[in-house]
């Protein structure tokens, strides 16, 4: 193969390689300056500008010019020769035919199609790092969403601060009176009190009748036992006149039982005996005696309670005594109670009975009209303007003459949705010791519940169950 099909056959290669770049074919461009300075300096030649220097591998020009920075390769396609150039020959030393062969025989590597330059390099990094703070911000935001969202809501129970008011106000009201009326109750109940009784001797009598002539004396304490075995003595000494025909001197003397007890009661005639004096002796019914035992009694307490339930059931019955007019209601005014209790205190009874009546005189009033002024009186007292009355208004008279009641009522602090807010934000985060401090201190709430947990969440999760009229 000639060089110029060698030629032809490399250069058909190299339209799919790179064309060197310069740096990398400056070195070649030094050798061939190189062997033009070595020629001419054989034929004795002075050294044109540009020569090389071949000790030292430099021109001789570039001891005098500034050094220069040499920058990266570029790649730059190579220029197809026109195909009617004429090839160098085998045999040509010219540097053009010497530059042409080096270069051809420089290895080359394929363009980069993909190349991409650094600033779209950087645009896409900067786009990258900006997608990746995206998603990281992105994934906090969504975190905090959805433990916001997935929070448990905590339910805190109020009871808003209340207020009881009283106050006395004369009403013009319209009044007249009307006749006394009396009623009478009876009332019976078990008795509370406890006695005592000691054992006792039973008591009674002896006579004893004297048949002879001479009159006979009996010492005191001369003991007699009778039918039954129960012992008797004599309470004095008796002297017993003669017998005086036809009837037998009699004398008659107290004795009591020897041992104390109910056993001690005996009959009339238990004791039916002659002494060896020739005197008769005989009892009378002998009573008293008694056994020791506890039992019930009748106790101060019992008739005082008694006292006091009839009487309240005497004046919550009284003004229903009395004989008024549509619309009219009555206040009874000076009463007189009676009671008469069954027994006295210390008594022994199972049960004891009051038997009570009283006798009240009467000023009848318009109710209606009491009604409709006592709640706009009263609604003067309100202590703020966030307060509202709870229930009705009590109404007690003090005085017929002039009318004068006294007025009772409940105020209640009325918890407001602003104020529900403000109240979350006091507490959120709080411990339910801390939060329950915190709200009472707040003067709004007078009592405080919740359920248990450690610290209560943020103020949008915290809700709040206010009781009214509690």
């Amino acid at each position: 193969m000639t060089s110029r099909d060698q030629l032809r056959e490399q250069q058909s290669g190299l339209g799919t390689k790179q064309r060197p770049s310069r740096a990398a074919a400056q070195p070649l461009q030094l050798q061939n300056d190189a062997t033009r300075s070595t020629k001419t300096c054989e034929q004795g030649r002075k050294a044109p500008t540009g020569a090389i220097d071949l000790k030292h591998g430099r021109s001789f020009e570039e001891e005098s010019r500034p050094p220069v920075t040499l920058t990266g390769p570029i790649s730059e396609p190579l220029i197809p020769l026109t195909p009617d150039a004429p090839l160098p020959a085998e045999g040509d030393d010219s540097p053009d035919a010497i530059f042409f062969r080096a270069v051809s025989e420089i290895p080359t590597q394929p363009l980069n199609r993909h190349f991409t330059p650094q600033f779209e390099l950087d645009r896409k990094l900067r786009r990258e790092c900006a997608f990746a703070l995206f998603l990281v911000v992105f994934s906090l935001l969504a975190t905090a969403i959805l433990n916001v969202i997935n929070q448990p809501v905590v339910t805190v129970t109020l009871l808003p601060l209340h207020k009881l008011t009283q106050m006395t106000a004369t009403l013009p009201i319209q009044t007249r009176t009307v006749a006394p009326a009396t009623i009478m109750r009876t009332l019976t109940a078990p008795t509370t009190g406890k006695g005592h009784q000691d054992a006792r001797q039973a008591s009674g009598s002896v006579t004893f009748y004297n048949g002879l002539f001479t009159s006979q004396s009996i010492p005191i304490g001369t003991v007699f036992t009778g039918a039954d075995g129960v012992k008797v003595a004599t309470d004095t000494a008796a002297t017993i006149p003669p017998n005086n025909p036809p009837m037998d001197g009699q004398a008659t003397i107290s004795a009591h039982a020897v041992n104390i007890g109910a056993a001690g009661n005996i009959q009339a005639g238990d004791i039916d005996t002659t002494i060896s004096n020739g005197v008769l002796v005989k009892n009378s019914q002998f009573s008293g005696g008694s056994d020791a035992r506890n039992y019930k009694a009748v106790a101060k307490r019992d008739i005082d309670a008694l006292t006091s339930t009839v009487q309240q059931q005497l004046t919550k019955d009284m003004p229903q005594a009395f004989v008024l007019r549509s619309g009219e209601a009555v206040y009874p005014t000076h009463c007189i109670l009676n009671v008469t209790p069954s027994h006295q205190p210390g008594d022994e009874a199972q049960t004891v009975t009051i038997n009570a009546s009283q006798t009240c005189a009467g000023v009848a009033y318009d109710e209606a009209m009491l009604e409709r002024i006592a709640p706009r009186v009263f609604n003067a007292s309100r202590p703020g303007s966030q307060f509202e009355r709870v229930g009705s208004v009590q109404t007690t008279i003090v005085h017929v003459t002039p009318f004068t009641v006294r007025l009772t009522g409940l105020w209640e602090y009325a918890i407001t949705p602003d104020d529900e807010q403000y109240l979350a934000e006091q507490i959120q985060g709080d411990t339910p010791q801390q939060a329950r401090a915190s709200l009472l201190k707040t003067g709004l709430v007078s009592q405080v519940t919740m359920a248990k947990t450690q610290s209560l969440p943020d103020f949008y999760h915290i809700k709040f169950l206010i009781l009214i009229g509690v």
